[in-house]
C-alpha cells in the first residue's frame, strides 16, 4: 500500500510542475503578444454548435484570398493604407489612425494587433512594405496602386 501512495504522491508532484510550467509558458505568451491573461487562469471554452458558429464576427478579417470586410481590424487598415497610395504607414501612424477614426481595439496591446495585420496584408501583397524596419527604425507601408484595366 505505501508503494501505491508513493506512486499517486509522485504522480501529483509531476502534474503540480506540468501546471507551474504551463502557467509559465501562458505568462510568457502574454507578455509578449498580450493576448492572454497573466493575472487569471482562462475558463474552459464552451462548446459551439455548428450553427453559431456560422454567425460569429471574427475580429481579424477572413480567410486568405478573400476580400475582408471593412469592419475587421484587417479590412479597415487595408482600406486606409489602399485609400491613397503616396501616403507612408508605419504601425504607430496606423495605431493613432484607428484610434482617432474610433475604430475599436480590444486587445490588451493593440500595437500588436496591427502589426501583425499590417505583415499578414503585406505577406498577402495587398498592400507593400517599402521598407524593412530593423531596431528603432519601423517597418513603412504603402497602399498598392490601382491596377487599371486596358481599354478595348
Amino acid at each position: 500500500m505505501d508503494f501505491e501512495a508513493e506512486r499517486l504522491s509522485a504522480l501529483e508532484r509531476e502534474l503540480k510542475r506540468d501546471l507551474e510550467a504551463i502557467t509559465r509558458v501562458r505568462q510568457l505568451m502574454a507578455f509578449k503578444n498580450g493576448s492572454l491573461s497573466s493575472h487569471k487562469p482562462e475558463p474552459a471554452p464552451a462548446p459551439i454548435n455548428v450553427a453559431a458558429a456560422d454567425q460569429l464576427d471574427f475580429d481579424d478579417g477572413v480567410d486568405e484570398g478573400l476580400d475582408a470586410p471593412s469592419t475587421s481590424l484587417r479590412g479597415t487598415i487595408e482600406s486606409t493604407v489602399n485609400a491613397n497610395p503616396t501616403i507612408r504607414w508605419t504601425v504607430q501612424k496606423m495605431l493613432k489612425h484607428l484610434g482617432e477614426t474610433g475604430f475599436e481595439l480590444r486587445a490588451q496591446k493593440p500595437v500588436f494587433s496591427v502589426g501583425q495585420a499590417m505583415k499578414k496584408l503585406a505577406d498577402q501583397k495587398r498592400i507593400s512594405l517599402i521598407r524593412k524596419g530593423s531596431g528603432s527604425a519601423p517597418h513603412i507601408y504603402r497602399g498598392k496602386e490601382k491596377e487599371e484595366k486596358p481599354s478595348v
